[in-house]
């Protein structure tokens, strides 16, 4: 429990208290997705990987276009996404993925972010 104060420019004041919870019942975790791939077939960095610490599964991950258009999905993160979109290369740009899975406690979660192609 906290107690805000606030003064203004006249010297009146007020105050309010706040508290504060936290729910860490479903925390997503930590995830350490690379925020850019090059699947120029180097051998480095041609895919885009889903690196993650926390919750119990990773059970899709979805990635879509600027427009919204669903571009890849998994139900297995361990399987990683190499910029192709039906057969072929996609162009360079920022793509947004979804990663949905389970925490510890079988609550599900939702993380955003997303990862820059570059050709």
């Amino acid at each position: 429990m906290y107690t805000v104060w606030v003064e203004d420019g006249l010297g009146c004041r007020a105050s309010d208290p706040v508290l504060i919870t936290v729910d860490n019942s479903c925390i997503d975790g930590r995830f350490d997705p690379a925020n850019a791939f090059s699947p120029n077939g180097d051998g480095r960095n041609d895919e885009f990987v889903i690196r993650y610490i926390g919750p119990q599964t990773v059970d899709r991950v979805r990635i879509y276009n600027r427009w919204g258009e669903l571009l890849y999905e998994t139900e297995d993160p361990e399987v990683h996404w190499n910029g192709v979109f039906r057969g072929k290369l996609l162009d360079p740009g920022v793509y947004v993925y979804y990663l949905e899975g389970l925490c510890e406690d079988n609550k599900t979660f939702l993380h955003v972010g997303n990862v820059t192609l570059v050709r």
